[in-house]
């Protein structure tokens, strides 16, 4: 499964106050056992707790993971 969300509107620079950017936010749940590989551009990650096989890439972002079983 692969998620994409493209912003299509460019929004100025410097907005001084005015409305931020889009935010867009994804709930998955994932099975015990499986892999997942992450990348993330201007945004956080978070998880409860995971069962397998994680690789993140992240720029400008935090990580952060309750529970982990399996290999980072």
């Amino acid at each position: 499964m692969k998620l994409t969300s493209t912003q299509t509107r460019r929004t100025k620079f410097f907005n001084f106050g005015s409305m931020k950017g889009p935010k867009v936010d994804y709930e998955l749940y994932i099975p015990a056992g499986f892999q997942l590989d992450l990348s993330n551009v201007n945004g956080d990650v978070t998880a409860g707790s995971f069962d397998g096989d994680l690789r993140i890439e992240l720029i400008n972002g935090d990580v952060s993971i309750r529970t982990l079983y399996g290999t980072v």
